[in-house]
């Protein structure tokens, strides 16, 4: 009987010492790899708070820069309607009120205090592109002048402006700045009210 309980036992208990060492040395080498994988993903993945921290600085005459492309887009969208125009007419002031408004704005931004930033600077070598366009007449102000703003433009990134006819010293500037005003025209709303308001035109 002794001898059957004590089988019995044996075979009714659980694994040894050794094996249960030994299982819970894998149970815990197991934990640790997924802790150890864990951190690295946490690690990887910015916190909400250092993201929070990133808060992007204003661009220094940003206001400007979104003004003047919307101006200088009316103004190559009304060149077609200006060519074709007759004197005095109402397509003809209503274009020359769209091209005034963007040069106007050009000067305002070229006559601003002196940036600090390169996104001002940027902002300053746009406006003074816009002013200088077709331009060029190879005097020594003229080659200075274009120079710097090329040197500015290429220096901060900037991009000419689209429709872009050209300084006026470039080889196919004529073939550009016609191709501008054989393009389909449009003419803004504001300028159609404000023509109609300060010329007393009707829509006949």
């Amino acid at each position: 009987m002794r001898n059957l309980l004590n089988f019995c036992f044996r075979a009714s208990s659980g694994p040894s010492l050794r094996e249960r060492a030994a299982e819970l040395r894998g149970t815990l080498a197991g934990q640790t790899r997924r802790t150890v994988m864990a951190g690295s993903v946490a690690a990887a993945v910015p916190l909400p708070a250092m993201a929070a921290a990133r808060i992007q600085q204003p661009t220094e005459y940003a206001e400007y820069r979104d003004r003047l492309l919307a101006a200088y887009a009316e103004d190559r969208a009304c060149r077609s309607i200006e060519g074709e125009a007759l004197i005095n007419s109402f397509e003809d002031v209503a274009s020359t009120l769209v091209m005034r408004r963007c040069w106007a704005l050009a000067e305002e931004v070229a006559k601003l205090p002196a940036p600090r930033t390169l996104d001002g600077l940027a902002v300053v070598a746009l406006a003074a592109t816009i002013l200088w366009e077709v331009c060029h007449g190879g005097e020594k102000h003229d080659v200075a002048a274009v120079a710097l703003i090329r040197s500015i433009l290429v220096m901060t990134g900037t991009e000419l402006p689209p429709r872009f006819s050209g300084f006026g010293d470039e080889p196919d500037v004529k073939e550009r700045d016609r191709a501008l005003y054989n393009a389909p025209g449009a003419l803004p709303a504001w300028a159609i009210a404000e023509a109609k308001a300060e010329y007393d035109f009707d829509d006949a």
